[in-house]
């Protein structure tokens, strides 16, 4: 096959310019091939870094946690791998109800040392999203003590049935002495014996952190 002959001999700079032989070609087909490829995976956004997710396609994993497919399965498999992204997130100016929910709800179901999540999570409780504070005092009941008791014991006020059924769970197996007091103060009063449901629940809970109370008092060192 020949070639054109203005390509013979042709200088330009000093420099003579040839046509291009079969082996140039492979050489750089292979070289865009690669140089496509840095450049695809370096500017997808939603692109992996090994099987952590990024920033903004974690965000869309979190949009759709509650579906519990496939994304939700996702999360909990990566568990503390993903905590230092929650932590961006959650520090994110533009954190959506949704976002903030589905990592509680993510987080609630991992297992590791989830306490750098605390401070968030108690902030979570005044909320005025409903699924904020259900997700969050879920999360304060797994890694909670009776210093986080109070914001919760406020949510046995909340207008929501279902807040308040997991309020008292939470003050449950979190709280204190004190906090069976602050149980008793809601179970006196007319209003909060409407629904007997939740009075019952209440009451159970109440019933359930005194006796645990109790045996931990029994079972503590005399004091001197």
């Amino acid at each position: 096959m020949g070639t054109h002959p203005w390509l013979n001999g042709l200088q330009l700079a000093g420099c003579v310019i040839r046509p291009p032989t079969p082996g140039d070609i492979v050489r750089k087909s292979t070289l865009l091939s690669l140089l496509l490829a840095g450049i695809f995976v370096g500017t997808s956004r939603g692109q992996p870094e090994g099987d952590i997710p990024s920033d903004f396609r974690l965000r869309e994993m979190l949009q759709v946690i509650d579906q519990r497919g496939g994304e939700h399965k996702k999360l909990i498999s990566l568990g503390s791998k993903l905590f230092p992204a929650y932590q961006r997130i959650l520090a994110a100016p533009d954190i959506n109800h949704t976002e903030q929910s589905g990592i509680y709800a993510a987080l609630a179901e991992v297992n590791g040392d989830r306490s750098q999540f605390l401070d968030h999570a108690v902030s979570g409780l005044a909320s005025r999203s409903d699924r904020v504070q259900f997700s969050a005092v879920i999360l304060v009941k797994q890694i909670g003590s009776a210093r986080e008791a109070a914001p919760v014991v406020a949510l046995l006020w909340d207008t929501d049935p279902v807040t308040k059924h997991v309020a008292a769970d939470t003050l449950r197996v979190i709280g204190d002495r004190r906090t069976v007091d602050a149980l008793q103060i809601w179970l006196n009063v007319p209003a909060n014996q409407q629904n007997r449901q939740l009075f019952d629940h209440v009451t159970k809970c109440r019933n359930d952190l005194f006796d645990r109370v109790e045996r931990e008092r029994k079972a503590a060192p005399p004091k001197k």
